[in-house]
């Protein structure tokens, strides 16, 4: 039986849009291509619906994440620069893991979903952003199209410890979000995480928003990307992640 992903409810469970009424009619996208895991260039319907949500979230605290990110989201969908601030920085973060733990719904099946029960829980009754999370903010150069992507990884340490990570990347109209999250156990979850992928000059084409900065960060970065298969090509951002994670590991001797 079917259960709302963030309480549990198993009544009135809706088909919940991927992308909320007001992005579409902002973007106003002929259709909606993507990618999941070795799945490529993907097309799906302008109303991707999910089976996933109860009535109750969303018309709740759904409904109110999307009023709040409206003002903050809409400028920089449409294209227009502007100065994000911690607050509106967080309220991004919390937007974007709310759709990947909806788009992790739709593809894989309830009993291997990546999100826990726990963290899209704390994320509907506290904001809490899951531990490992991180979020970059793009911009894609042009304004009417709508793309979804979704890979997990599992990397090594040198110990033979591996950690799945889940990436989510979205494009809405000039707007390009990424998500990442790893689960790490107990024991590497206070190390700093380094994420390896492939080099290209991405501290000119992404600016980070979660966890957040001490000072408001500038939107759009320096550089878009684009799909004309360059350095900057969207479809390659959307994959840098091939090389996995590292956690350094403590010097010899050490007790951290």
């Amino acid at each position: 039986m079917r259960q709302c992903i963030f309480c549990g409810s198993k009544t009135n469970i809706n088909r919940e849009h991927l992308w909320p009424e007001w992005v579409l009619k902002r973007v106003e996208p002929e259709t909606i291509i993507g990618f999941i895991g070795h799945n490529k260039d993907l097309e799906f319907k302008r109303e991707w619906k999910v089976r996933c949500v109860c009535k109750e979230c969303n018309e709740g605290w759904m409904h109110k994440l999307e009023d709040a990110n409206i003002p903050i989201m809409g400028p920089l969908i449409d294209g227009r620069s502007r100065l994000l601030d911690k607050v509106q920085q967080w309220s991004i973060a919390v937007w974007s893991v709310k759709t990947s733990m909806v788009l992790d719904s739709a593809t894989a099946p309830a009993v291997s979903l990546f999100y826990t029960q726990e963290e899209r829980y704390n994320l509907r009754e506290f904001g809490l952003i899951p531990r490992g999370t991180l979020v970059w903010l793009g911009y894609f150069h042009a304004i009417h199209d709508v793309a979804a992507g979704a890979s997990q990884i599992r990397t090594g340490l040198p110990d033979k410890v591996d950690f799945p990570t889940r990436i989510s990347t979205f494009l809405l109209g000039s707007l390009v979000i990424q998500v990442t999250t790893s689960h790490l156990s107990p024991e590497y979850r206070d190390r700093t995480i380094v994420i390896s992928s492939a080099e290209r000059p991405w501290n000119y084409l992404i600016v980070p928003c979660w966890p957040t900065c001490d000072a408001s960060v500038y939107w759009p970065p320096v550089m878009p990307l684009d799909l004309g298969g360059t350095t900057s090509d969207f479809s390659a951002f959307a994959d840098r992640f091939n090389l996995g994670i590292d956690i350094p590991l403590p010097p010899k001797g050490s007790s951290g």
